[in-house]
């Protein structure tokens, strides 16, 4: 089946938001049903499909290019001097588990602090309940392919992450943590975490999500390289080259 055909078959809906990133524009998001997708949704990351519960999503903004896919080969990828330092310290402060996702307050009550500290966004953590974060962060048209990364300080939880492990891919579905724990760099180290895990597991490629260039929140992401990155859109992978300052 390619890609228009599966695009037809599993069409739910599109949805039309204000840009979360460009908030000047306009966005278009193209909704799949992701039952029965199963493995084919290792061939819709290389299309820009993104995972939300038990749907899919790809950016399909008519005049905007900016969401790129981002992949790194796991073997390839070396730390540079300041990821070394977050990753020595992030391995000696925190442990971590990689698990079934599931749903319990002392979870829900991280991911409260998550928005209200990380993000500003005290009305979103007031309208947090059961049924959304089961549906965002527990439920997955992957089954047991869908993973939990937890880290801990001693016998606390300070930072979550939903992972997606489809083949020869690790991607990375979605990560927050303990504001009070920001000096450490928990998304950065659980990131770097992750592509370790990637290449411990057998794992060839590992996808952080799209690259948006000009939004500081996302420029951590081209700090992995050597990287590989796609128009969605396009054909191919072409190798991301950018000069650091």
């Amino acid at each position: 089946m390619n890609l228009p055909q599966l695009e037809k078959q599993y069409f739910l809906a599109r949805h039309e938001p204000i840009c979360p990133y460009f908030k000047d524009r306009p966005a278009s998001l193209l909704f799949l049903r992701g039952d029965n997708i199963g493995q084919m949704y290792r061939m819709l990351l290389d299309e820009g499909y993104r995972r939300s519960g038990d749907h899919l999503y790809r950016p399909d903004c008519p005049s905007c290019r900016e969401c790129q896919i981002y992949r790194i080969k796991v073997d390839d990828f070396q730390m540079r001097k300041s990821q070394r330092r977050i990753y020595k310290a992030g391995k000696e402060r925190f442990e971590y588990r990689l698990v079934r996702p599931s749903m319990t307050a002392e979870k829900m009550a991280l991911y409260r602090r998550y928005l209200e500290g990380q993000h500003g966004d005290p009305e979103q953590a007031l309208m947090l309940d059961e049924f959304s974060y089961m549906e965002f962060f527990v439920r997955s048209f992957l089954g047991d392919r869908t993973r939990e990364l937890q880290l801990w300080e001693g016998s606390r939880m300070i930072g979550l992450g939903i992972c997606d492990l489809i083949m020869d891919a690790w991607s990375s579905v979605y990560f927050f943590f303990d504001p009070d724990c920001s000096s450490y760099s928990p998304g950065h180290y659980s990131m770097l975490l992750e592509v370790e895990l990637a290449r411990e597991m057998g794992f060839e490629y590992y996808y952080p999500g799209f690259l948006i260039h000009g939004i500081s929140a996302m420029e951590y992401k081209n700090k992995l390289r050597p990287a590989q990155i796609k128009v969605i859109g396009t054909e191919g992978f072409q190798d991301y080259q950018v000069s650091d300052p």
